[in-house]
């Protein structure tokens, strides 16, 4: 097969600081409003055509309804696409976003779809929102840095904040399942009424920077009863006993913190967003 029809593209990770769950009439309106941090870690995807459809994610076979969304919604043709991740998924970083994100821009090159960036975005958003694995996260993954999303029914649409730090720390404990809290409607009306508190003191506050934006976050995690695990609080408690502040991963048994703490791992801040490979 000729290396022209291969597709490469790259996605970011996409840390949830805080959100609000936002229904639509279609899942193209669909979202949520939010805050979140893209990382330089994330999913590179390889496409090209193959005798029928499969997926490969880190080696292995994947059922993955996402990614098969994006595919199906894009071509009829079989292709195979193959993910390759630098951190776990359920965890809290969008990797699913970032999985779908990255094939559809691969796809589109492999095959010569000539689809707009936005389009592309969008399918990968609906495909997110179709399969219950995710919200915001595409919205942040297509440019990067830190955005915060304030507009109902327009879920790609984001605006930059301006924080200069360029790394976090975090250390993933485990995985959380993202549909089971989004499709819960008791569960939501609590997240969303944190979330409206979150926003407000992101906007209230003069001086944000990445010690304010996680400690607004720690209190959305609380008063959202996202926040369950003992092994992420205790965490948080240590991290800022020693003088940092630490929060939740939004959806992950995952912690984030301004400072190192023992088992973390560094993340640099990803300005740049998706890109084709």
């Amino acid at each position: 097969m000729s290396n022209t029809c291969i597709g490469r593209a790259f996605a970011p990770a996409n840390l949830s600081c805080v959100f609000k769950v936002c229904p639509g009439p279609s899942p193209a309106e669909a979202g949520s409003l939010g805050v979140g941090i893209t990382l330089q870690n994330g999913v590179e995807a390889t496409v090209r055509p193959a005798e029928q459809n499969a997926i490969l994610v880190n080696g292995e076979a994947w059922d993955f309804p996402t990614v098969n969304s994006v595919v199906q919604a894009l071509t009829t043709q079989s292709v195979e696409v193959v993910i390759n991740a630098t951190l776990p998924f359920g965890a809290g970083f969008g990797m699913s976003g970032a999985s779908a994100l990255a094939t559809a821009l691969a796809l589109d090159v492999s095959l010569g779809l000539n689809r707009s960036r936005a389009d592309l975005a969008m399918v990968a958003h609906i495909a997110e929102v179709t399969c219950g694995t995710g919200l915001g996260d595409v919205c942040g993954q297509v440019v990067g840095g830190f955005r915060i999303r304030r507009e109902l029914g327009h879920p790609l649409a984001s605006e930059p904040l301006d924080i200069s730090e360029e790394r976090l720390y975090f250390r993933v404990f485990g995985p959380l399942e993202t549909k089971g809290i989004i499709g819960d409607d008791e569960k939501i009306q609590r997240i969303n009424k944190a979330g409206d508190q979150a926003l407000e003191a992101v906007r209230r506050t003069a001086t944000l920077g990445l010690p304010e934006l996680i400690e607004i976050s720690c209190r959305f995690a609380s008063q959202s009863g996202l926040l369950t695990s003992e092994k992420v609080t205790d965490t948080i408690h240590e991290i800022e006993r020693d003088g940092g502040n630490a929060s939740m991963v939004m959806l992950g048994e995952s912690v984030y913190a301004d400072i190192p703490f023992p088992g973390c791992q560094t993340g640099i801040i990803g300005r740049t967003g998706a890109m084709v490979l």
